[in-house]
């Protein structure tokens, strides 16, 4: 008797999004079927769910809120089950709070955090008229200034109001008949306004008011562009000396930007402008109520300065995640976050200079520090891992040849370094060392050429000798990086942690056959923290076996997720894809999605005697496949440095 060997496909799950008592707008659809292991980002609110009396507070496995919650971008690790996800509403007051007005022209006076609705504006002798916008969450609300209504709902228009009418109350009726009355008072100023429309007074963008050499700690107006619209009165901007470097701190009001991110369109950005400022430091300030805000309108907050520009998503700041860190139940208000670019202090720098003699290559630009931290009640946290590449720029000095900057490394407080992906970009006749980074830390640039004997003449040449020098792969010595022999799972996961810039310092791994003291102990931890690796059902992970082109690429397809790169392919896709190669059909079933995926990329090509799915990869295909995920990926440019 012939005993066949029977075959179930693996099974797939999906992810559900359910509006969970929405009165308009729809769920998003998610049409995808996940295998199990894999990594899911979570969708935004891209339906415009929308509950009356409510606003939209993210998702959670449970309807009432008691299970896990996600936020936009967040990922999921997909089980053994389908996951449904129900939004998750905030109840509103039924009363507007002090934060729901804003002038655009004039200055009010006090703060509309103050406890009271009475509030001057003062406008220069130039100005005939004031905006005044009314920002009010409660979809049934009316509002009405001078006894003309301005709208209802979310975000009113805005209503300009004659300054020859010295007073202008606007009223607030709420959903329940209740009401709240602002009254501004309109003063004349001889100077000249802060409003944009009035002329010289205005600071530069990213120029305190008064910047001086005696400039010491005084909070003068800081201009924020804010939708691509320059804004003088949301933050205030301070410079102070500490520990012997100028600190300029820009301190974002929370109730203002709520106010005119209101009226703002979808993914915008807020910039910091202090590019142009004297400082050794710039540090961007913000309470946990604003980066909520800013998360639910999937805003970027940009800061830029004399050492670097920081583009910072907000849901990449997870400020839920912080405060349940901080305290559990903290109200986000109490929540200080700082993000800081510094130039390093010169003990980093000596550092940086001596680990470049060890490393035997060139610090081109001196280091430069990138942070994040959150702070409540005297506690503080770094923030400073993220779900998917964060980039940040740092300007390349006078007379520095762009040609000789082959990558950005991090330079950790014990000396090692790491390679993290790097391109160079001209913007204004200026030149920048674009850094992408899954954590925050400190970078420096540097010069960094490697080649190998043994790859001239081969085709591999310079995607071998580009990660070489970008840190990526290494030689079996110094001369010699052997590009046609095969390549271990260790070595394999080694190379695709270093090229998305991860650490590989960990010195514990959860795979039986993984000790402590192997080289590649951290970076199998990592890429199993990461979700690039799985092992096998018996708990191990057989690093010295040979690792085949198909184990390879599924590999490959989990960091490409991360790497930014759609790894999605339909069943449809998947048979089409492997149906151009002469042997597509003998791809396991567990690897068919995965390598469809990175053949639909560009990724793998194959060769004329098709995708060789069970032969082992070599070290030169290795190298080739890594390159064009982080060129596909666009964290890299090959064609800058080498």
């Amino acid at each position: 008797m012939t005993l066949y060997a029977q075959w179930t496909a693996n099974p797939t799950y999906t992810v559900t999004y359910n509006g969970n008592g929405a009165t308009s707008g729809s769920a998003p659809t998610d049409g995808n079927a996940y295998a199990q292991g894999v990594t899911v980002a979570v969708f935004g609110n891209t339906g415009n769910l929308v509950k009356t009396g409510y606003t939209f507070a993210g998702w959670n496995t449970a309807a009432n809120g008691g299970g896990t919650s996600y936020a936009a971008s967040a990922n999921i690790t997909m089980g053994t089950a389908n996951v449904t996800l129900y939004a998750q509403w905030a109840s509103l007051s039924s009363n507007a709070n002090l934060s729901d007005l804003a002038l655009s022209q004039g200055t009010l006076s006090p703060a509309f955090a103050s406890a009271t609705t009475s509030y001057t504006a003062i406008v220069a002798n130039s100005v005939s008229s004031v905006t005044v916008t009314a920002v009010v969450y409660d979809p049934a609300a009316t509002v009405t200034a001078n006894g003309t209504a301005i709208t209802s709902g979310q975000a009113s228009a805005p209503t300009n109001l004659s300054v020859g009418n010295n007073t202008i109350t606007v009223v607030v009726t709420a959903q329940d008949g209740t009401t709240k009355t602002y009254t501004i008072t309109v003063e004349r100023a001889s100077t000249t306004s802060t409003d944009s429309s009035a002329g010289s007074s205005n600071p530069s963008p990213g120029s305190p008011s008064t910047p001086s050499s005696g400039y010491q700690g005084s909070q003068t107006g800081f201009q924020v562009i804010v939708d691509g619209k320059p804004q003088n009165q949301i933050a205030t901007g301070a410079t102070t000396q500490e520990n012997g470097q100028t600190v300029l701190t820009a301190t974002v009001d929370a109730a203002k930007l709520q106010a005119q991110l209101a009226t703002a369109g979808d993914k915008p950005a807020i910039i910091i402008p202090a590019s142009t400022v004297s400082a050794d430091k710039v540090s961007a300030v913000l309470t946990g109520d604003a980066v909520k805000v800013m998360e639910n309108k999937q805003a970027v907050l940009e800061v830029q300065a004399p050492n670097g520009n920081y583009k910072l998503p907000a849901a990449q700041l997870f400020i839920d995640r912080v405060g349940a860190q901080l305290g559990g139940q903290v109200n986000l208000a109490d929540i200080v976050v700082h993000v800081d670019i510094a130039k390093s202090n010169a003990e980093t720098a000596k550092l940086a200079e001596s680990t470049a003699e060890k490393g035997k290559f060139s610090v081109v630009v001196p280091p430069i520090d990138f942070t994040v931290t959150a702070t409540y009640s005297g506690k503080t946290v770094d923030v400073d891992k993220f779900s998917s590449f964060v980039e940040r720029e740092i300007p390349l000095p006078d007379g520095v040849d762009p040609s000789k900057i082959t990558t950005a490394i991090v330079l950790d407080a014990d000396g090692s370094t790491r390679h993290v992906p790097t391109y160079i970009t001209a913007r204004d006749g200026k030149y920048y060392a674009v850094v992408s980074s899954l954590t925050n830390s400190t970078y420096t640039l540097i010069w960094h050429p490697m080649t190998f004997k043994d790859v001239d003449g081969h085709w591999s040449k310079d995607a071998v000798n580009d990660m070489a020098s970008r840190m990526v792969v290494n030689g079996e010595d110094a001369t010699h990086y052997n590009p046609d022999a095969a390549i271990t799972r260790a070595e394999f996961a080694a190379i695709i942690v270093r090229a998305l810039g991860l650490a590989d310092n960990w010195k514990a791994s959860s795979f039986g056959d993984v000790k402590s003291d192997d080289w590649y102990v951290g970076a199998v931890a990592k890429a199993k923290e990461y979700g690039i690796i799985e092992g096998y059902e018996d708990g191990t992970f057989g690093p010295n076996k040979t690792i085949t082109r198909e184990e390879a690429m599924v590999m490959i397809a989990r960091a490409m997720k991360l790497a930014g790169l759609n790894a999605n392919v339909s069943s449809a896709e998947v048979d089409s894809v492997l149906s151009t190669f002469t042997d597509g059909a003998t791809v396991n079933v567990w690897a068919k999605q995965a390598v469809a995926a990175t053949v639909k990329n560009g990724l793998v090509q194959g060769s004329d005697t098709g995708l060789n799915p069970t032969s082992e990869i070599t070290r030169a295909e290795t190298a080739a496949i890594v390159q064009r995920m982080l060129e596909k990926a666009k964290l890299i440019d090959s064609g800058n440095s080498k």
